[in-house]
């Protein structure tokens, strides 16, 4: 863990230094990345990262609380066809992005299989929506404390995805007939958690 770490790390000076070489490679061959807990990261690195790590699979953002909404476009905007091959991510408890950032984040990563967006408060059950149709490779969902999911949100995920991990833990807006939902349409599920 590395909780002082500054936007400065992940930025190039190409006239400082001079090294061309340096500046086309650099992250050219990140495949996961961490940054969970970085209190002093903030757009302007993940823009950067973005703009040069074509081949994430794995990104960690979880309480980032300087991230919002241009995070998320930075991920949208970074290869020509929007699209990225992010396979897991989390961005629990990023609390400043809106569903809007939110959904360009999905739009962004068609080949979720495992996501948390637990603690994000502007989560609703049109998020959940998109989401499952735009990822139907998600497995994994975390959607701890995110009370404005309803019964709805999980009749989406159990319309278009397979789940087989699932929280709902603090998700006081569901209630028995979501569960039936889940219990019906859920066979494949190995963990579920409805915590309070």
């Amino acid at each position: 863990d590395l909780p002082n770490l500054e936007d400065e790390a992940f930025l190039f000076d190409a006239k400082g230094d001079g090294r061309q070489a340096a500046e086309n490679n650099m992250l050219r061959h990140l495949r996961e990345l961490d940054l969970a807990e970085c209190p002093d990261i903030t757009n302007r690195s993940i823009s950067a990262v973005f703009a040069k790590a074509k081949h994430l699979k794995r990104l960690d953002l979880g309480s980032c609380a300087l991230l919002d909404d241009v995070a998320a476009a930075a991920a949208l905007g970074s290869t020509p066809d929007g699209k990225t091959d992010i396979e897991k991510l989390d961005v629990s408890y990023v609390t400043q992005l809106s569903d809007v950032g939110v959904v360009q984040f999905i739009q962004a990563t068609p080949k979720l299989q495992s996501l948390s967006l637990a603690g994000i408060p502007q989560v609703t059950d049109e998020v959940i929506e998109q989401l499952s149709r735009l990822c139907p490779s998600l497995q994994r969902l975390d959607l701890t404390r995110c009370r404005r999911v309803t019964n709805a949100g999980l009749c989406s995920l159990a319309d278009y995805l397979w789940m087989e991990e699932l929280s709902l833990s603090f998700c006081t807006k569901v209630d028995d007939r979501g569960v039936e939902v889940l219990s019906n349409e859920f066979i494949g599920m190995t963990q579920l958690d409805l915590s309070h």
